[in-house]
């Protein structure tokens, strides 16, 4: 189809591995421009992107014949790579093996996009309870 038009966006979070707080400082920059980059080479916009020090929100827009699963798959896999690469951690830098993503309809995109950008200004309770109800009880 030459005139088809797709708008197509979710929201999707992950988590470092055992929820360790990698990402802040010059880490949490690297990260978040390691999974631009990841996103650019599968043909996704990257609307907004934040987290705290243990998870990224991101919220994307992507064409119909792409796979969240394969998305998701790719920018964990690059960004992890090359963060290990830059070699600045205590440990060595992994994602948890889940994610979360979620469907978002264009007109919710900026109601996600403020949500997703004062992710540092929520409480840390309701942060844990936001974890405990997609990730489990926190440890």
């Amino acid at each position: 189809m030459a005139h088809s038009t797709h708008h197509l966006y979710a929201h999707v979070v992950f988590a470092t591995a055992h929820r360790y707080p990698y990402l802040t400082g010059e880490l949490e920059a690297a990260c978040h421009q390691c999974l631009r980059e990841a996103l650019i080479e599968c043909d996704v916009y990257p609307i907004v992107m934040d987290g705290l020090s243990d998870h990224i929100h991101l919220l994307m827009k992507y064409k119909s014949n792409a796979s969240i699963s394969d998305i998701v798959k790719h920018i964990k896999g690059k960004s992890s790579y090359q963060l290990n690469y830059i070699g600045k951690m205590p440990i060595p830098f992994k994602w948890c093996r889940g994610y979360f993503a979620v469907s978002v309809s264009p007109r919710d995109v900026s109601k996600i996009s403020c949500y997703i950008q004062d992710q540092k200004k929520t409480s840390q309770s309701e942060y844990e309870a936001w974890v405990a109800r997609h990730f489990g009880p926190v440890l």
